[in-house]
């Protein structure tokens, strides 16, 4: 099995390297390897996977002096509001299983109500 051992980004630019750490979900990510970089087996199974929100974090050592020291932390996200794709995709099952019940209520009601004697 082979290594990766350099990198190409969307511009052409090609970085060597020893290793690569990906913040991306699995599946595309061995899309865009050789064929006999990944077992067969692997590879289906991680295209079967359901894509859920992940996390990236790095916890660094430095020399002293090295980096400007900041005694706080700092979180990056792409939208304002963190929890907004979770809230997303929530709305879209409640509203699909709600859909589902209502079709399966529809369908065990009878057709004709029966007029009381």
């Amino acid at each position: 099995m082979e290594r990766v051992r350099a990198v190409r980004t969307s511009d052409g630019d090609r970085f060597t390297c020893r290793q690569v750490v990906a913040d991306i979900h699995p599946a595309p990510l061995l899309g865009m390897l050789e064929g006999s970089a990944v077992r067969p087996a692997y590879r289906n199974r991680v295209g079967d996977m359901r894509n859920t929100i992940g996390s990236f974090t790095v916890h660094l050592a430095l020399e002293p002096g090295v980096f400007p020291y900041y005694d706080h932390n700092h979180y990056h996200f792409r939208d304002h509001d963190v929890w907004a794709p979770m809230d997303a995709e929530r709305a879209a099952r409640e509203k699909d299983s709600t859909c589902c019940s209502l079709r399966a209520r529809a369908r065990a009601m009878p057709t004709s109500t029966p007029l009381p004697s």
